[in-house]
C-alpha cells in the first residue's frame, strides 16, 4: 500500500484538446479504412497476402493508439 504526502509536488494533470480527440478517434481510422480498401480493390495479390496485411495495418494501429494514449 502506498503513502501518500499531505504536501509536496503533485503530479500534472495531462489535458488532450477535443480536435487531438476527434483527430485519433474519427479522422486517422477514416483515413486507414480508406486506404486499406483501395489497397484491397487495386492488389493483385493473394487473398492471404491481403488478408495479413489488413490485419497487420490493424493491429498497428491499436499499438500506435495505446502508445499515444500512454505516452501523451
Amino acid at each position: 500500500m502506498e503513502t501518500v504526502c499531505d504536501y509536496g509536488v503533485f503530479e500534472p494533470v495531462r489535458e488532450t484538446s477535443t480536435s487531438q480527440n476527434i483527430a485519433l478517434t474519427i479522422i486517422v481510422p477514416v483515413i486507414m479504412l480508406i486506404g486499406l480498401i483501395v489497397f484491397l480493390i487495386k492488389s493483385t495479390g493473394s487473398i492471404l497476402k491481403k488478408t495479413i496485411i489488413s490485419i497487420g495495418v490493424v493491429l498497428a494501429y491499436i499499438l500506435i493508439r495505446i502508445l499515444i494514449k500512454n505516452v501523451f
